[in-house]
């Protein structure tokens, strides 16, 4: 926007003339409020001899004659708006490429920064987040060329930096050059660059630049942010600059999308609506994948003589020539104590043997190697794991054992590597083929990985696949990786892969590292005398491949989503029976309440100590039995008593507690911005609550907050006068606002208070990420305990490090005995348990219109509010303590917030419930006894049902809870019919529509709430429903009535079906194939066709390159070619396309054509569930690549059968290769 067409502009000059207010704002009400739009507001100019349109055109807008004090600064204001206008239309016509960016005005620049952060309250625009003038002026700019260009991170200056480092003027002075001429020439250099060189500074560029651009109107901060986070969470071997190129694309990708231009348009601004298709193109994807790490250099510390033995050759240049060196030759003095058969060992701990290299070891060493290293007693590790990874059969026991002993020691080293990491630093890994026997727990106990569990540092859900990027693949990438040294790197293809063979290494190999060795000693500049150790590695046959993929279990049958001590709990029981547990719960209460009477004296005296309030909400708790059997559970967190003891805080720093994973949410303020704000938010919330009104629920929210000072929650209502004597100027109310949760006919109103508006919650940071898996994790135990009592013979537990536990069913545990029931228990009052510390009291002041009085009623919180995220973090780390006690009373339960899902089997029921009421008393952690139902078959937990009574047939059972999918479906309904959905609507229908959807269906119906979601996107306020809105609402309502429930088997997993799939597109032709390996089938199945000509047409007209639906395709047809041996069954498919593997695992895409391809996998999905995981194969190991081209000799000679195919997406019959 120019100095012309700026309101807040316009405003400020004609106040500084002395324009009176009250006239100003007749002219702004008649529409003129730019300088641009006065500059037009009459026929007159400036210089012309009638000014009467000018008076008639003032008179008109004022209702009368303007007096002469107000003309005479109507007419100046007027002159200086032409005179303006004039210019800048001059400029524009004659503008340059490397003209100076023209800045805005200063009342402009602070109306912008005003009204941003008034859309941003949790953003304190300040400090190193302030954008510089120069970074908004060049954003402005680029607004007004209409043409997006990028902004170097560099020049993301803040405003801290520009007011530090500004001058009026540039030093400039005369110089006599040595010819003799006379020049000006200026010293100081006026480009200032913004530190970029660490994640925080670059963060902090990231915001600055967000934040400019949104002042420009370019793009909305929220989408620029989301863009921010994505490209910080990238992992931790994405190095700097490749994130910089990243980011670099990302605009590339946008500038060509928005080449119609970028200012605001009615359905919005163009880089908002181009968003999501740039940030998920390939090409700036592919930007943020790792690197393949080098291989570490050899030890720099010691050379080897040179030319000392009668086979060795002399380097180059060491008789003469330019550049002579030294050729003195470097020798190593060998310790006395390793002179005669004795040992050394390299930096990384192998050892070194000198009489291998003296020719004279007698030690047992591979076939003639030529390698320098050795160790005692056997080959050295390198040479060992290169002889077992070149033998004709699988490793030994006794050859792994003797592998892993030779791995270099922690006391050699100085630190520790896992043996998983040594043996992939020598190319080695276990083959895929290992047998699930004795050998693999020896590989397990040594940390090799194992085939029967999927290599994923998150282990997947009970029946879902993570979202995101495949972090593992199921096989390794390579069938082997060798390391060659050579005088010059061999060339490449644009993949890095090699061109020709290179001696043994085959053609196609992929050129995984290289570094570079020391040269020899007389060698000359350049890469003479230099040699190369390069890490290559060898793909792979697809016969291979499929041979190791057969003996893979399917990660679903893993149950890797329990924790090892609950599998453990569970192992106990089935192998000891129900009387062993009964004896053992009532041995370990006996135990607590002998420790309970112990400390009673002292944990009175140390609850006399505390302060009263703090007391009173702590009441009943014995805080020093649960720190004693923290303390012998050896509890991570170490710190929880005493920042209980003393009040959790809401702002400030929370440190990692080690009860969940480490993840860092940095606040987006400190406590004393957060401090400085306060006395400015007061008055503004103050006067927001005033301003609200009644509604239907203020009576009954005001009741329930009474309620709350009752039981000595909540103290007031409270004055202004009374809160401020307390807390001094530093205090901060918080609004409360009712949500009303209804369910099966039960309706219930919860107070809620909104910690993001008053800025609490972005002045906490915290390091812990809160796993909240309770559903998948009951079933899962449902599922183990099912599976190991339905089973004939012995039962088997994978665990993540060890031996798995293998046992047989305990005979008490007979028919009727160990089905399993279920009921969920539940805290009272959740977070109210916990008390608040008395500093952050002030911080909690809750602000409620009285409907009574209708003034505004102050209460100070003195226990955990709801709505506040510190209140998540503190109260989960205790009720996951709660948990983990429980288990040592085998309890097997998981943990969501305040509710705790429960299993046991039918003898234990009377016990299980009387240990869990006695926990509950004996700790003081209230329960809901009113909310406790009997243990039953059928479970309600988290708003779904868990139907256990076809335990014996192996079977468990998920739906919605009754009424659930009725209420949500209302709801859509509601919004068809009005035709208009409120963005605030929107985001709790999505809400509630999600939680339903997800619990039951996995990855169904993802993809049409995606495009509801991209629809909202593009909206502001309300967004009104296309064709396109109603039928995926209509889909997802489908879904809701008349979705099946979900089957969870629990007999022990079979192979799963193997689906390779690939396609080819080569011009106008365009080609697919698939391969299945059924193990219940001798023979192979596949097919091998042309995509349907219709189809290819289609994706044409919005794609310049079609590969990527082309391999989804294939993917699809193979789901509905086999969808008579697939359906109810587990299943891995192979992709070797990486994009399409994300899109499969994500369930969405931002691609049209490839969300018709998913969308009609939901549909097959919908009619026969399949139990499906998507893994990754190299293309060189794909069997599918030779049907997808129409090579079909080597099928036909292994005897495969060849199916026919329709289109999956016209039906039409697809013609054969």
């Amino acid at each position: 926007m120019s100095v012309t067409d700026s309101a807040a502009n316009f405003r400020a000059r004609a106040i500084a003339l002395g324009l009176d207010e009250a006239v100003l704002q007749k002219i702004v009400d008649g529409g003129i409020d730019t300088l641009a739009k006065f500059a037009f507001s009459s026929s007159y100019t400036p210089g012309a001899q009638d000014e009467k349109p000018f008076l008639d055109s003032i008179a008109t807008l004022l209702g009368r004659d303007g007096s002469v004090g107000e003309l005479s600064v109507l007419r100046r204001l007027f002159h200086e708006s032409y005179s303006l206008t004039s210019a800048e239309l001059k400029q524009s016509v004659e503008r340059v490429e490397d003209g100076p960016v023209k800045r805005l005005a200063q009342p402009d620049r602070a109306d912008r920064l005003a009204k941003q952060q008034k859309r941003l309250p949790g953003i304190s625009i300040r400090g190193p987040l302030e954008p510089s003038d120069r970074l908004v002026d060049r954003c402005v700019a680029i607004y007004e060329e209409n043409r997006l260009v990028y902004v170097e991170l560099s020049a993301c200056t803040s405003k801290e930096d520009e007011i530090k480092q500004a001058t009026l003027k540039e030093d400039r002075h005369l110089v006599v050059e040595s010819g003799g001429n006379v020049r000006l020439k200026g010293l100081v250099n006026n480009k200032m660059d913004a530190d970029i060189s660490s994640d925080l500074l670059m963060r902090y560029a990231l915001t600055r630049r967000g934040l400019a651009m949104e002042q420009a109107g370019i793009i909305s901060y929220t989408l620029h942010d989301a863009w921010t986070e994505q490209l910080l969470a990238c992992p931790s071997r994405v190095s700097l600059q490749q994130v910089i190129h990243a980011d670099r694309q990302f605009f590339i990708k946008l500038a060509e999308l928005t080449r119609e231009g970028i200012q605001l348009q009615a359905k919005g601004r163009p880089c908002d609506l181009h968003f999501e298709t740039a940030r998920n193109h390939p090409d700036v994807a592919h930007l943020m994948q790792p690197l393949l790490a080098a291989v570490p250099r050899p030890d720099p510390t010691w050379t080897p003589r040179k030319g000392d033995g009668k086979n060795s050759k002399g380097g180059k240049g060491q008789k003469g020539g330019k550049g002579k060196r030294d050729t003195t030759a470097i020798t190593a003095a060998m310790p006395k104590e390793i002179a005669d058969g004795g040992l050394s060992f390299t930096p990384k701990g192998y050892a070194i043997c000198w009489d291998y290299n003296l020719n004279r070891c007698k030690r047992r060493v591979g076939a003639d190697t030529g390698m320098s290293v050795d160790a005692a007693g056997g080959a050295s590790a390198e040479i060992l794991s290169q002889q077992l990874l070149e033998a004709d059969r699988l490793p030994t026991p006794e050859e792994i054992e003797e592998l892993v002993s030779l791995l270099p020691h922690g006391e050699l080293t100085g630190e520790r590597r896992s043996n998983a990491v040594e043996l992939d630093a020598l190319g080695f890994a276990l083959p895929s083929q290992y047998p699930a026997t004795g050998n693999q727990a020896i590989a397990r106990h040594h940390g090799l990985a194992c085939p029967d569990v999927a290599l994923s540092s998150t282990p997947a859900g009970v029946a879902q696949q993570k979202r995101g990027k495949p972090e593992a693949s199921l096989l390794p990438e390579f069938g082997k990786v060798l390391q060659v040294d050579v005088d010059q790197v061999p060339p490449v293809n644009h993949k890095q892969c090699l061109t020709r063979p290179l001696g043994e290494v085959p053609a196609g190999s992929k050129l995984i590292a290289t570094s570079l060795l020391r040269g020899d000693a007389g060698g000359d500049a350049g890469n003479e005398g230099k040699r190369f150790r390069l890490s290559l590695g060898v793909f792979a046959t697809p016969d291979e491949f499929v041979d190791a993929a057969k003996d893979l279990l399917h990660p679903f049958a893993a149950s890797a989503v329990l924790s090892p001590i609950v599998k453990r709990r569970l192992f106990e029981a089935l192998t000891k029976g129900p009387e062993w547990v009964q004896r053992q719960r009532c041995s370990k209460l006996k135990l607590w309440l002998s420790w309970a009477k112990e400390l009673q004296v002292a944990e009175g005296e140390m609850k006399g100590k505390l302060d009263p309030d703090i007391g009173r909400v702590l009441r009943g708790k014995r805080l020093l039995l649960l720190k004693r059997i923290a303390d012998d559970m050896d509890w991570p967190d170490k710190d929880w008593l005493g920042e209980l003891l003393e009040g959790f805080d809401l702002v400030g720093s929370q440190k990692h507690t080690g009860v969940f994973k480490r993840e860092l949410r940095p606040q987006a303020r400190t406590k004393a911005d957060f401090l400085d704000a306060s006395k400015f938010l007061r008055p503004a919330l103050l006067g927001k609550v005033a301003s609200e009104g009644l509604n239907e629920h203020s009576q009954e929210l005001w009741d329930k907050t009474l309620e709350e000072v009752t039981d000595d929650l909540l103290e007031g209502p409270l004055t202004q006068e009374e809160v401020h004597a307390r807390h001094g100027d530093h205090w901060v109310p918080v609004r409360r606002f009712p949500v009303v949760q209804s369910s099966a006919g039960k309706r219930k109103l919860r107070p809620i208070d909104d910690f993001s508006e008053n800025l609490v919650n972005g002045s906490f940071s915290y390091a812990d990420k809160i796993d909240l898996r309770a559903l998948d994790e009951i079933i899962a135990i449902c599922r183990c305990w099912t599976q190991a009592c339905t089973s004939e013979h012995q039962f088997f537990f994978a665990m993540p490090e060890g031996p798995p536990l293998v046992g047989r069913v305990h005979p008490l545990w007979v028919s009727g005995a160990w089905e399993p029931l279920l009921t969920t228990f539940d805290l009272k009052n959740a977070y109210r348990q916990f008390p608040l510390s008395p500093g952050s009291r002030a911080h909690a002041i809750i602000a409620l219109l009285d409907p009574s009085s209708l003034g505004v009623g102050l209460f100070e919180s003195k226990a955990l509010p709801f709505g506040s995220t510190a209140s998540v973090v503190h109260f989960n780390r205790m009720s996951r303590l709660f948990w983990r006690i429980g288990l040592e009373l085998h309890l097997w339960w998981s943990n969501f917030y305040d509710d705790y899902p429960v299993m046991t089997p039918t003898l234990l029921k009377d016990s299980t419930m009387a240990t869990m009421m006695l926990l509950s008393q004996l700790l003081g952690f209230s329960a809901s006894l009113e909310k406790l139902a009997p243990f039953s078959s059928v479970g309600t937990m988290l708003g779904v049902e868990v139907d256990c009574s076809s335990a014996p047939d192996a079977l468990i059972r998920v739906r919605n809870k009754e009424g659930r999918a009725s209420e949500v479906c209302e709801v859509i309904q509601g919004c068809i019919k009005a035709g208009v959905v409120r963005q605030r609507d929107f985001a709790r229908v999505a809400g509630r529509i999600q939680f339903s959807d997800s619990q039951i269906m996995g990855r169904t119906g993802k993809l049409a709430l995606a495009e509801l979601r991209a629809s909202s996107a593009r909206h502001a306020d309300k967004f009104r429903l296309g064709e396109q809105e109603v039928r995926a609402f209509d889909f997802l309502v489908s879904r809701l009535s008349f979705g099946a429930p979900r089957v969870v088997p629990c007999s022990v997993p079979p192979k799963p079906i193997l689906v390779f799939t690939d396609g080819a597109s080569e011009g106008s032709v365009h080609t697919v194939g698939g391969i299945m390996f059924d193990p219940r089938e001798q023979q192979p199945k596949y097919f091998a066709c042309h995509v349907c000509d219709s189809v290819v047409s289609t994706w044409s007209r919005d794609l310049q390159h079609i590969i990527g639906p082309v391999e989804a395709y294939a993917v699809l047809t193979a789901r509905k070619v086999f969808h008579q041996s697939l359906s109810g069954r587990y299943c891995v498919y192979f992709i070797d396309n990486d994009g399409v593997l994300l899109s499969y695992i994500k369930g969405t895409s931002s691609s049209k054509p490839m969300r018709d391809i998913l969308l009609m996998w939901e549909s097959l999905e919908m009619h026969a569930h399949t139990w499906a995981w998507w893994a990754r194969v190299p293309s060189a190991s794909n069997p599918a690549d030779a049907p997808s081209r129409g090579e079909l000799d080597e099928l036909v000679k292994a005897g495969a059968l060849r199916v026919d195919c329709d289109c999956p997406l016209t039906g039409t019959r697809l013609v054969d290769l």
